[in-house]
């Protein structure tokens, strides 16, 4: 009887420690491939982004380094010809301004590259990621509004490469252009302006007048045109809108005039203010 007891309760045991020891190895398998998951959850939930999607955020249309440097080279071809249809060009004037817009192309680049390095550096770290948009957004406003603006080693060459005369002549054509842009655009902010509060044709017209005569072509042209012209206009005493508008009329322009001073800082940091208002803002 006593070793029927011992038996069965050696047999007890070892089931005990069967059943144990697969539950262990059992546990230990569901804990590993719950790791599996949640590292394959975490890993997926890791933001990685690529040099191309990189070169995509700052070239956009143009998508890759190479197509963006070719557009640029095509860009500087078209400006110089531009000069050398109103001053008619020596080979050698030719070639300084071609030199000259190359060194606006190498800048770029350089600021590029100066980013990316940062990119590579951070790409993986969503905190730190969002402070790259900082950088990318200026190359943006550039490939937006082009290389070739009144800040432009190109630009700045024309003095010392043209003579007096071809200068004047040119100057006195860009001078023309910059108006008639300039006030083009004014028509299209007004028109927009139109949508939030109805204009006679009366007070439409002295409105285009007024901003004309008040306010500056951008140093860079670019989709934000519309909030530079609000700003320069945001700056000046009211009384001169209150002759123009009625009072419902002067409450929606001024929410409109309100936002563009919240871009100010934007603003002077993409150059799009003329050098004027930066000086005053200083």
């Amino acid at each position: 009887m006593r070793r029927r007891f011992v038996t069965l309760r050696f047999l007890l045991i070892l089931a005990l420690l069967v059943a144990t020891a697969t539950a262990r190895r059992a546990f230990a398998e569901d804990v590993e491939e719950d790791g599996e998951e949640v590292a394959a959850i975490f890993v997926a939930a890791q933001p990685v982004w690529t040099d191309a999607q990189f070169d995509q955020w700052v070239f956009q249309h143009h998508r890759t380094k190479a197509a963006a440097h070719k557009n640029m080279l095509a860009q500087l071809s078209l400006q110089a010809q531009d000069v050398d249809r109103v001053c008619s060009l020596s080979e050698s004037q030719r070639k300084k301004l071609q030199l000259a817009g190359r060194g606006d192309i190498k800048r770029f680049f350089d600021r590029y590259e100066v980013v990316k390095r940062k990119f590579q550096l951070i790409k993986n770290d969503q905190q730190k990621f969002n402070q790259i948009w900082q950088d990318i957004s200026p190359l943006q406003v550039t490939m937006q509004t082009g290389l070739f603006h009144d800040d432009s080693f190109l630009h700045k060459s024309l003095k010392n490469t043209l003579n007096s005369e071809q200068f004047k002549k040119y100057d006195t054509v860009a001078e023309d252009r910059r108006a008639f842009r300039h006030r083009a655009k004014i028509e299209l902010t007004v028109t927009l302006i139109e949508q939030g509060m109805p204009l006679t044709a009366d007070q439409r017209q002295e409105l285009i007048e007024f901003f004309v005569k008040e306010t500056k072509p951008a140093k860079k042209s670019g989709q934000y045109d519309y909030y530079l012209i609000l700003y320069q206009v945001s700056k000046l005493p009211k009384e001169k809108l209150q002759v123009l508008l009625d009072k419902t009329q002067l409450k929606v322009l001024n929410q409109q005039l309100d936002q563009s001073r919240g871009m100010e800082q934007w603003l002077k940091q993409s150059g799009y203010l003329p050098d004027e208002d930066e000086d005053a803002e200083e």
